[in-house]
């Protein structure tokens, strides 16, 4: 197949995607009386690793046509890739508990600058171990691409990011418009 065609395919998948996740149900209201500072309820952190993601189906699928992956790369790459995700995925999870721990502490008594101190800690420590563990994937790389690449997973994921930014923008000016005529 005629490789602008694959390509006018593949942005079209994606606008079809984005339009059903901009149209999805959005989740439920939170109870009128909540006043307060902390995530509303049903809003709280999700990691989007599931399978059957749409959106993560799609960040494979774009990842592999951007970096230019051949079948043996990509069965090679994408099982770490998704190892290295899991990892990452642990720290936040327990970064998310902490903080999840000092809200009920802030709530229910006084806090000292030990605690605090305390918990700055622990926070610099998920930090670290995030850094490393993303230092050593990226170092990881030359045993699954070829530096030109390397090169391209490094700049992926915020152009995958700015190019869903874009479609949401461009579609909700196309909806501004309409209801204004």
């Amino acid at each position: 197949m005629n490789r602008g065609f694959i390509s006018l395919i593949s942005w079209c998948i994606l606008l079809l995607v984005v339009t059903v996740q901009v149209h999805a149900q959005p989740p439920p209201l939170p109870d009128p009386d909540w006043q307060d500072w902390r995530s509303p309820p049903g809003m709280e952190f999700r990691g989007q690793m599931g399978k059957g993601n749409p959106l993560e189906l799609l960040r494979i699928w774009k990842m592999t046509e951007f970096l230019e992956l051949d079948e043996d790369q990509a069965i090679r790459f994408f099982p770490a890739l998704q190892r290295h995700r899991q990892e990452i995925q642990a720290v936040d999870s327990a970064t998310i508990a902490l903080s999840r721990k000092i809200i009920e502490r802030i709530d229910g008594e006084e806090v000292t600058r030990q605690q605090v101190n305390q918990w700055r800690q622990e926070f610099l420590t998920y930090h670290q171990e995030k850094l490393r563990q993303e230092q050593n994937f990226l170092e990881s790389l030359p045993k699954y691409m070829s530096p030109k690449q390397q090169a391209k997973y490094l700049i992926f994921e915020r152009r995958f990011q700015q190019t869903l930014i874009d479609l949401i923008e461009k579609r909700g000016r196309l909806q501004n418009s309409r209801s204004e005529n």
